[in-house]
């Protein structure tokens, strides 16, 4: 369980150290620049807009597939909007649209593997074929054999990055599934403060798992479980108007 020993208290507050959210502060920031700019939004983009206040579930995917098709953002920031939600196809046909001076600024040295930006990073090592070199540094880093699809499962989980909890739990065996459905519920149990997007990253988790499966973890988690439900925004779908 080496994998295990690495989810400590150190690195979750290294990825939970900026609470903005990665992956909505870059959508967000891409929407500044083009009104900034004065450009005029895309009925894709503009359908998908309100997502922003409220951006759960497939409504952040959609939302970053819609950024994602806008010529008018940079590149560099398409292409880090698809690394985020684990947007293969896009990430493919973006990547060979980046300079290689851009390429080769996501796998700098000076940065630490957990910086907010890991996902670009691991996708990057990923379109080289060297997620090895990646593996080896998360090993001289954290002094552990953590794959790096696992630090991107980390990181996806304590950010409630439901697309990219997704892509990286179908990279998990049944076993390791199973390590990992008890280390999230045991986390999240442990947070003090309660997050809206808790219900629908638990409600994925949930429906990957057979009855037996979803029996131990209510068990041990159920009352947890139903009190984040019971909160917005989903409260009003247990009591009446």
């Amino acid at each position: 369980m080496e994998w295990l020993r690495c989810s400590q208290k150190s690195m979750a507050e290294y990825f939970l150290e900026d609470q903005t959210l990665e992956k909505w502060s870059s959508i967000e920031e891409s929407l500044k620049l083009k009104i900034g700019n004065c450009l005029i939004l895309p009925n894709e983009l503009k359908i998908v807009l309100s997502s922003l206040v409220d951006p759960m579930g497939g409504h952040a995917k959609k939302t970053a597939e819609s950024a994602i098709k806008d010529d008018n953002l940079p590149v560099t920031k398409r292409y880090e909007i698809a690394c985020i939600y684990c947007l293969k196809e896009e990430i493919i046909m973006l990547w060979s649209e980046l300079s290689e001076t851009s390429k080769d600024e996501y796998l700098n040295p000076r940065r630490p593997v957990c910086a907010l930006r890991y996902l670009a990073m691991y996708w990057t090592y990923s379109m080289r074929l060297e997620l090895n070199r990646l593996d080896r540094r998360i090993r001289e880093e954290y002094n552990a054999q953590l794959p790096s699809y696992y630090v991107g499962l980390y990181s996806s989980s304590v950010t409630n990055n439901q697309p990219a909890l997704e892509y990286f739990t179908g990279k998990l065996s049944v076993e390791k599934k199973e390590e990992f459905w008890k280390l999230y519920f045991r986390y999240t149990r442990s947070r003090e403060e309660l997050n809206i997007y808790f219900c629908d990253t638990s409600y994925f988790l949930l429906s990957q798992m057979n009855e037996n499966q979803r029996t131990s973890i209510f068990e041990e988690y159920a009352y947890y479980i139903l009190k984040n439900f019971l909160q917005f925004p989903y409260g009003g779908d247990f009591f009446g108007n």
